[in-house]
């Protein structure tokens, strides 16, 4: 019995025992020992069987373990990725919430410091250049408008004396630039702009009566240097007719340096006015100039209609009008009966060596001749005045002005030309 095709070592060891053995084999024997080993294949099929089967179990937990693996790295990569898009959400909504409230701090921080440098810039100018330690309350509302509406037109009705020119002096020094002011008494000129000088305020006069060199260096230091000038005072006639001027002006507006035209005595400008003049009632070539230009129209008399008469002429769009309360209260007025023309001058002298010894006044009269009739007997009874009136040269005006300004003339008897 060749049994060497087997590969089982039992089986080969079995067929070694029947081949070589030296007797015979009991067929007992065999049957037995090969049922036995029969027996030991079937329980290791089995034992195969059932690790076969582990195996399996094994393979299938391997699988769930591969899908419960694969579904937790889903579900983590999942919620990873909805966390980083919630975060890097929260991320930019705190950025962009941290830039909002930078960008409110330092809006209210530049607000806080604009209104603040503005703020003590106009109260400087106002202590240290004018003296003066607040506005009155119609100049506060007249500087409140211009703050807010920097390119109007502006009607002020007020009194004399009641403070109209710090309205448009102290906005001259605040927001820079070229203010015009046209105004028709020269005397009045000469008082403000000497007034200014002394205050340390850059004004200055172009007139006729300045001398040609001068006004040529004015003309070239307006354009080149527009921090010379603050304010420039002139008159209706040397506006309109000095063409240099004109073409000057035009240049500073197109620099954008010409702030503003202010117009003093506006009343002159109508018909209705009690002073009337032809040159006043041209400057109505103003807005078709300068058409950009705000302009602030003064006066301390007009009625409603001389008021709306002053608006057409100039064409004012829509101006702001402040006025003022007429009652003076540091200003008295009396009115006294005389006993005859010859004691009016005699009453006058008395009054004042009783109650103005020291004070200055201006005596107005009707006529240039009344002006040098008073002046003359006044000088007689002891008093110290001089007579003022148009007829007079030039320099004889300003010598006159500038003694009376610096107190060595206390009494000037003039007519409205002062």
């Amino acid at each position: 019995m060749d049994l060497s095709f087997t590969q089982d070592p039992l089986l080969k060891r079995l067929s070694n025992v029947l081949i070589f053995s030296s007797g015979s084999c009991s067929p007992k024997i065999g049957c037995k020992y090969f049922g036995d080993r029969g027996d030991n294949f079937g329980r290791r099929g089995d034992n195969f069987r059932r690790c076969d089967n582990l195996l399996c179990n094994f393979r299938r937990c391997d699988n769930l373990l591969c899908n419960s693996r694969d579904n937790l790295l889903d579900n983590f990569r999942s919620d990873l990725r909805s966390d980083l898009i919630l975060g890097i959400s929260i991320y930019y909504i705190y950025v962009k919430i941290d830039i909002l409230f930078i960008i409110i701090y330092y809006s209210y921080s530049f607000i806080f410091i604009y209104i603040h440098i503005h703020i003590m810039t106009t109260d400087s100018i106002l202590i240290n250049q004018f003296k003066l330690a607040t506005l009155r309350p119609f100049q506060q509302r007249v500087m409140d408008y211009i703050e807010a509406n920097r390119t109007k037109d502006i009607f002020i009705l007020s009194p004399t004396s009641s403070g109209k020119s710090l309205c448009f002096q102290l906005p001259a020094l605040v927001y820079g630039g070229i203010t015009v002011v046209i105004s028709p008494l020269k005397s009045l000129i000469y008082d403000q702009v000497h007034n200014l000088k002394d205050k340390g305020i850059a004004a200055e006069l172009f007139s006729g009566d300045v001398q040609g060199y001068i006004k040529t260096e004015m003309l070239k230091n307006i354009v080149e240097n527009t921090d010379a000038y603050r304010l420039i005072y002139t008159t209706p006639e040397t506006l309109l007719q000095n063409p240099a001027f004109t073409e000057t002006l035009k240049k500073l507006n197109a620099m954008k340096k010409l702030q503003r035209f202010i117009i003093d005595e506006a009343h002159c400008v109508s018909n209705w006015g009690h002073d009337f003049r032809p040159q006043y009632l041209e400057l109505k070539a103003l807005r078709k100039r300068f058409p950009d230009i705000p302009i602030m129209a003064l006066t301390a008399t007009a009625t409603t209609k001389v008021q709306n008469d002053i608006s057409t002429i100039l064409a004012l769009k829509t101006p702001q009008l402040f006025k003022n309360n007429f009652f003076r209260s540091n200003l008295n007025i009396v009115i006294k009966a005389r006993s005859g023309p010859n004691d009016s001058v005699g009453a006058m002298a008395k009054l004042i060596k009783k109650n103005y010894t020291e004070k200055t006044g201006i005596i107005y009269c009707y006529s240039r001749k009344d002006c040098e009739r008073v002046s003359r007997k006044l000088n007689s009874m002891g008093l110290v005045t001089r007579h003022y009136h148009a007829g007079l040269f030039k320099q004889q005006r300003d010598t006159i002005q500038h003694e009376w300004m610096d107190n060595m003339v206390r009494i000037i008897v003039a007519t409205v030309a002062f």
